[in-house]
């Protein structure tokens, strides 16, 4: 089974601040199971696209255990910033 996102955005703490005094961010992952039952081996995936080029700029992965029913885990991190 895959699920992907496209309609979750963060944004930094700081997104009114000039763009050459923003801190950098991570990106964050919540998950969350409303389904009967557990679901098994879960991979989340980021990739990041500048305009115009073919190439992701990043990509990473995180392997998530078991999700429980009923189970919300918030604010799970990517090691890189932005």
């Amino acid at each position: 089974m895959v699920w992907k996102s496209a309609d979750y955005y963060a944004m930094a703490a700081n997104c009114a601040t000039p763009f050459n005094q923003a801190e950098e961010m991570p990106f964050t992952l919540d998950i969350e199971n409303t389904g009967n039952v557990r679901v098994e081996n879960i991979k989340v995936a980021v990739k990041v696209n500048e305009v115009g080029v073919v190439e992701p700029v990043f990509t990473d992965t995180i392997n998530y255990r078991t999700v429980g029913v009923g189970v919300t885990d918030a604010d799970r991190i990517f090691e890189k910033k932005f």
